[in-house]
């Protein structure tokens, strides 16, 4: 019965083991950073910022029906609507964050480091085993780009497993919406 069992064990991990490597290398959008985008300017639309009680003013990057992605004073929040209350802030370095929603969850970029959120409560969705192509900020024809899409495939510590999801993001990096 054991036997059984690792070898079921066993048979999981080889057929999963590709996986994170062609999450790796799948194909990805990217979109050029304007000249005029500088770490000193604003180019966002005015529909997009807003006053954040407590903190100031933000720039909306990604909403859906539950919660909003916002960045301001060099710092990302993740809000519960319709309240608008912080559920999680963290200090972004880059000046470019990255934001989508999928099934439940909030994926916030700061540059190449991610974090999968609950949009719920704010908590760091743990998994243990994570593969995405996201590469945020880079240079490609000779001039600056920022990736939009990624492909992500995962395994949580509750068995559950998301293979090669595709998840468009909004965009702000150097004062300036790109996507």
């Amino acid at each position: 019965m054991l036997w059984a069992a690792l070898a079921a064990v066993g048979l999981l991990l080889a057929a999963l083991a590709p996986v994170p490597v062609a999450t790796l290398v799948a194909p990805y959008s990217t979109r050029p950073i304007p000249a005029d985008c500088t770490s000193g300017s604003t180019h966002v639309p005015v529909d997009r910022v807003q006053d954040l009680a407590g903190v100031g003013t933000v720039a909306l990057v990604a909403a859906d029906s539950s919660a909003e992605v916002a960045f301001g004073s060099d710092t990302a929040y993740l809000l519960k609507l319709p309240e608008r209350s912080v559920l999680w802030e963290q200090p972004f370095a880059s000046g470019e964050i990255s934001a989508a929603f999928q099934s439940g969850t909030a994926f916030v970029f700061d540059d190449t480091i991610g974090y999968f959120l609950s949009e719920s409560t704010g908590e760091i969705q743990p998994h243990v085993i994570e593969s995405d192509n996201y590469r945020g900020l880079l240079t490609s024809n000779g001039g600056r780009q920022v990736q939009t899409d990624m492909i992500y495939s995962w395994i949580t510590q509750g068995g559950g497993v998301e293979l090669f999801r595709h998840l468009d993001f909004a965009v702000l990096t150097s004062g300036c919406v790109i996507a």
